[in-house]
């Protein structure tokens, strides 16, 4: 540091020096005695300029103020609050049930009303559709209005066996003419017959594949209440998706 440099003197009734150090001058009111102007160091001049700071000023902790004790009104109104939420909960629980059993309602509706999926399998409709099975799509409003037609591909319960279903073309409805009734090769003319007719309530099925077909000729008239659905749509194999 720099020696200090006395300048000039002021009369003895201020006593005021002037002391010189580097390129500052600083006053001296202690009287006679110099005083040697002390320069704080690097240290204390980096803390004091990270202090002052934005991001010292926002790691400071933020005092939150004394907030004054809740109003008997609004602890009052804390129990009403909490009992009107419960019925809102109950309500929202509600509201899911019903739409869940809404739902599963109409869901039932159109699997046994609208449309239906199944499969056929074996042999008795090559080669309509495979012996190995084929995914197709049933229509279940013909058979309670009364649509179905002579040439239609149903899905009937078995009249042997009510635990089984059966894949078959209707070949003739109620009033309408056996056809073949004369040479079926079946058992139920009993080798041969005069002409008939499918009785009323009833329809007459047949098998595409003759030579290897369980159907009426064999277990006569089936009645019409059994179809459950006509097909009218193959989805699997996906190569041979077709209409019926």
């Amino acid at each position: 540091m720099a020696m200090a440099r006395v300048h000039g003197m002021i009369p003895a009734t201020r006593r005021f020096v002037v002391v010189e150090c580097g390129h500052r001058r600083l006053p001296n009111r202690s009287g006679s005695r110099w005083r040697r102007p002390v320069e704080p160091s690097s240290t204390q001049t980096t803390a004091r300029r990270w202090r002052s700071s934005k991001p010292f000023a926002k790691q400071l902790p933020k005092v939150s103020r004394p907030t004054a004790p809740p109003k008997a009104e609004a602890v009052a109104e804390a129990p009403a609050a909490a009992a009107e939420a419960a019925p809102s909960v109950a309500a929202d629980v509600a509201d899911t049930v019903v739409g869940v059993v809404g739902f599963g309602a109409v869901l039932h509706c159109l699997h046994e009303y609208v449309i239906d999926i199944s499969m056929c399998c074996g042999p008795s409709m090559l080669p309509t559709l495979n012996a190995a099975g084929d995914v197709v799509l049933l229509d279940r409003l013909s058979p309670r209005l009364g649509w179905i037609r002579p040439g239609d591909v149903v899905i009937a319960k078995s009249p042997t066996n009510a635990a089984q279903t059966v894949c078959k073309r209707v070949a003739a409805r109620a009033g309408d003419p056996i056809p073949g009734a004369r040479d079926t090769g079946g058992s139920f003319f009993g080798g041969g017959s005069a002409r008939a007719v499918v009785p009323e309530g009833h329809v007459w099925l047949l098998g595409d594949n003759a030579d290897n077909s369980t159907d009426s000729r064999y277990y006569g008239p089936v009645p019409a209440a059994l179809i459950k659905g006509r097909v009218f749509l193959r989805v699997y194999p996906w190569t041979k998706i077709a209409w019926f």
